[in-house]
């Protein structure tokens, strides 16, 4: 039931021993493996199977296919059974790689994901602690383990795909007078630079920079119609601290000045 077709480059000794099973289920873990350390092998690895790389500390870089992602510590990444991907990290990257076999459909169409889940990793980190001492018997318990985890990963999935279209813009309409820099938005959503500037990119299409200049700009458009503040006094309202910037960006964006905005659209007494 272990055997491994000769053509995927999987080191076999790391499968978990038939006896820690009475029978196996159909969604099973394999193996369930820790390792410290730097990655400098230019090998690229893909499997039979599903496998998990969960990031317990340290920083590196996962290629699967030609994409590359940021490996940062609760980064847990979901990759279907022939997924080409290798590891590189400089420093010293603590992972667990858990492989495991299933028939569920919600998996069977799914693609390769990233994901940061701190409940993830610890259920993960549970599952190689159970799996470590080998003790005969402890199969059921491992598959429960992994079926938990499988649970985590796609309800994340589909909560993180919720929590952007819903609480990132809603964030960003409500405080886009304030500083909202790449950084403060990735902390704020508790993910790295990158992952949020990717995530954001994948859903609109355009940078965060470039989404949050329209949303200000809409913004001063509304005051413009609206109202009779001048440029200086809105300026701040929409999240620019300079108004002489505003008008040269306005002017470039709108194919108009302010002054000429404000007498072909603007409030009407």
């Amino acid at each position: 039931m272990n055997k491994i077709p000769a053509e995927w480059n999987f080191p076999q000794e790391l499968l978990l021993p038939e006896t820690l099973w009475s029978t196996r289920s159909e969604t099973t873990m394999l193996y369930a493996e820790r390792f410290r350390g730097t990655r400098t092998s230019p090998e690229t690895d893909r499997h039979p199977f599903y496998e998990l790389t969960v990031v317990l500390n340290g920083t590196g870089k996962l290629h699967i296919g030609d994409r590359v992602r940021e490996l940062l510590p609760d980064t847990v990444v979901f990759l279907p059974p022939g997924t080409p991907h290798r590891e590189e990290a400089a420093g010293s990257l603590d992972t667990l790689w858990i492989g495991f076999r299933s028939p569920l459909t919600e998996l069977t169409a799914t693609r390769p994901f990233v994901l940061e889940s701190r409940r993830a990793a610890e259920t993960a980190l549970i599952g190689w602690k159970t799996a470590t001492p080998r003790i005969p018997g402890s199969g059921f318990e491992l598959d429960g383990i992994l079926l938990v985890l499988i649970g985590i990963l796609l309800r994340s999935r589909e909560e993180e795909h919720a929590s952007w279209q819903e609480t990132v813009f809603d964030y960003l309409e409500s405080h886009c007078h304030e500083e909202c820099s790449i950084g403060t938005l990735a902390r704020r959503f508790h993910c790295s630079e990158s992952y949020f500037h990717r995530r954001f990119r994948a859903l609109t299409g355009i940078p965060p920079n470039e989404y949050l200049i329209r949303l200000r700009l809409k913004k001063v458009i509304f005051h413009l119609h609206h109202t009779d503040l001048p440029l200086c006094g809105i300026a701040p309202l929409c999240g620019f601290s300079d108004p002489y910037y505003l008008s040269r960006l306005f002017h470039r964006r709108m194919g108009m000045s302010v002054g000429e905005f404000r007498k072909k659209y603007g409030k009407k007494t």
